[in-house]
């Protein structure tokens, strides 16, 4: 679900947060090549002026208010809030680093949320940025509420739109629909639970990586496409859906995970401005992961495999390609600072800078030919220089590493992503 509110009147449908950066095919960096000797388009590349140097910028998304007069009203202490009534309210890390007051609301909201109430009423006004925010983490800390369509309704005080007296919902699931779907989630969660019992927390997350990653399609305009629900059952979903979907299962599989969204640098006209992707905590450290620039599939163009290029990478290699929202860093956001469990480095499949030539690629291929070719090897550049020379010429040295090996028995593809500079091969026999 993308949050926004809705205003009445000539300021009808406003969109304050357009979360999730799941444009159309602009929002993925990779293209793939259809023919044997594959010449796949080049897409995306993000101007140099575009690549942050911090690895947590302080820009943010989000306008800031400007300071409004207001008459001086003095309110009585809210009571404690109720977290009892929030879902794993333990596991929500930035719920749980909300104040007393911001915590009260947001419980009042998400209560009445869940018991498909049509509209929650406050005990006194919330300022309107500060609903904002918490509107925001309920749809991004809080992925069990599948329907919740994003959109809702502030109800002000005055004409001056500054503080809010109460909200009205907008469900795009019915009641009973809500339930059944909710029971169905419960049931793969307990199979996936029994299935990867006595996993290891780096198995679980390569296991619900590559499970999202085969069985689901990007698709940006279902109504589920930004929750759960759409990508385990429906198989569908843009990058919202996907971050939460990583996010809510690793959490049921006892794995520290979180969701994160940001401006993102690489495309002027996709749909939406801003991406979503997670954090994961992995035997102590925090790594960046991101699934949909990895190259989730759309319907009829792609059959890639995942390049694994935002797979367990640092705080500084994601801030080459977006931003992060303020409300993360007002919040205290965990800090990624380790390569140790990044999946190109693990699998030896990083190449160093001016260590990249043919020579180079024919030593990957030949460790992982086999004599029914190669599947899904991805290799990463750590120079760009050297990921766009091998982009120009890795289709030659892939003809002439197959001369040696029955060359004329197999083809083979290439999948290009320039924002994390990898290369993903395929080799296969040619059908007869």
């Amino acid at each position: 679900m993308i949050t926004k509110k809705i205003l009445s009147g000539a300021l009808a449908a406003v969109m304050i947060l357009s979360l999730c950066a799941c444009g159309n095919s602009d929002e993925r960096a990779g293209s793939s090549a259809g023919s044997s000797s594959a010449v796949s388009e080049i897409s995306q590349e993000p101007a140099e002026s575009s690549k942050p140097e911090s690895s947590r910028p302080e820009s943010s998304s989000q306008a800031s208010s400007k300071p409004r007069v207001t008459s001086e009203i003095s309110y009585a202490p809210l009571p404690d809030a109720d977290t009892s009534v929030i879902t794993d309210y333990d596991k929500k890390y930035f719920v749980k680093r909300l104040d007393h007051d911001q915590l009260y609301f947001f419980t009042e909201i998400y209560k009445a949320a869940t018991q498909y109430k049509n509209k929650v009423r406050f005990d006194r006004p919330i300022e309107d940025s500060k609903l904002n925010a918490l509107m925001f983490l309920l749809n991004y800390d809080c992925p069990e509420l599948i329907h919740l369509t994003g959109d809702y309704y502030p109800e002000y005080t005055d004409e001056t739109m500054y503080m809010v007296s109460g909200l009205k919902f907008s469900y795009c699931l019915s009641q009973k629909e809500y339930a059944s779907d909710l029971k169905q989630l419960e049931g793969y969660f307990a199979e996936l639970e029994k299935k990867l019992s006595g996993k290891t927390d780096t198995e679980k997350e390569r296991y619900i990586y590559d499970l999202i990653f085969d069985n689901c399609q990007y698709n940006e305009q279902n109504k589920l496409s930004g929750s759960v629900y759409g990508v385990l059952i429906k198989h569908i979903g843009r990058c919202e859906g996907f971050c939460k979907t990583i996010m809510w299962t690793m959490r049921r599989l006892s794995v520290e995970c979180l969701c994160i969204s940001g401006q993102q640098s690489w495309s002027e006209t996709a749909i939406y401005s801003e991406h979503s992707w997670n954090l994961i905590k992995l035997d102590g450290e925090w790594y960046n992961l991101d699934i949909t620039v990895d190259n989730i599939k759309s319907p009829g163009k792609y059959d890639n495999p995942p390049c694994y290029g935002f797979y367990n990478v640092t705080d500084s290699f994601v801030s080459q390609s977006r931003d992060i929202n303020q409300i993360y860093i007002d919040l205290g956001i965990p800090q990624c600072t380790s390569d140790k469990l990044n999946y190109h480095i693990q699998n030896g499949l990083l190449l160093k800078s001016g260590s990249a030539g043919e020579e180079e690629i024919d030593k990957l291929l030949e460790k992982h030919f086999t004599e029914n070719g190669i599947d899904d090897l991805s290799i990463k550049f750590e120079s760009e220089n050297d990921y766009n020379n091998a982009v120009t010429n890795i289709d030659t040295w892939i003809n002439n590493f197959m001369q040696n090996h029955s060359g004329d028995d197999f083809e083979h593809k290439l999948y290009y992503n320039s924002l994390s500079d990898t290369i993903a091969v395929k080799i296969y026999k040619k059908a007869n």
